[in-house]
């Protein structure tokens, strides 16, 4: 396409380019959400494609905070993200959803576009490499929610998941349960970690011996992982 029909490209024709509505556009570059990432992908790249780029960056003067998750659909984190939309709020800030898995091949994209926004900060809820905790840490700042490095610097806020996890089994334990199973969630989260160390922990504590097919990770923590 050459630079004069760039020039004259409009919210319709990346709507038509990207295969949505014009409104899913405008909730796109007006930050809306919920937004499902791929959706988001599609219409910037179709923007990026046509070389269509929104008049008005944001519709009010707030700071913009960025907050991301692995998996919208997952309930787990609705309190969470309610929580933060409170304190945003509260604050004069403007709380914006994404759901991404970072990878050092994907993150620059997606950082270009925290810039585009003027984003002042991202709280992510999502495992996060080493080097792709540091590479978001230097462009802006990060809090960890949920999933933390005990070696990193980066400041962190979540639950004690081994305290959470005894609970639990004690509780199964004072029903007179001895053949207790766990189903954690992948085991390159820290929460998956340390909810592990307290299974074991009281089964210890009991001497109870459990057979070790009954502890499964599962893809994600969701009721239909778990019932299958």
């Amino acid at each position: 396409m050459n630079n004069e029909n760039k020039l004259k490209s409009n919210i319709r024709d990346v709507a038509k380019q990207a295969g949505v509505s014009p409104a899913t556009v405008s909730r796109v570059f007006n930050h809306a959400e919920p937004m499902k990432e791929e959706t988001r992908q599609k219409v910037l790249a179709a923007a990026k494609l046509l070389g269509y780029s929104p008049k008005e960056p944001v519709a009010d003067n707030r700071s913009i905070l960025v907050m991301n998750v692995p998996f919208i659909g997952n309930p787990f984190y609705s309190d969470i993200i309610k929580g933060a939309k409170s304190a945003a709020t509260h604050n004069n800030c403007t709380l914006i959803i994404t759901e991404e898995t970072f990878t050092l091949e994907t993150l620059p994209d997606y950082l270009s576009t925290l810039r585009h926004i003027n984003a002042k900060g991202l709280i992510v809820l999502n495992y996060l490499t080493p080097e792709t905790r540091d590479l978001i840490n230097k462009k802006l700042p990060l809090v960890q929610c949920c999933e933390f490095d005990t070696n990193s610097q980066v400041s962190c806020v979540g639950i004690d998941n081994v305290h959470a996890a005894e609970k639990a089994v004690k509780h199964l334990v004072s029903l007179g349960r001895t053949k207790i199973a766990f189903l954690n969630g992948p085991s390159s989260y820290k929460y998956s970690e340390y909810r592990l160390k307290g299974y074991q922990k009281v089964l210890r504590e009991y001497n109870l011996h459990p057979n070790p097919e009954w502890c499964i990770n599962l893809p994600d923590i969701t009721i239909d992982y778990a019932y299958a």
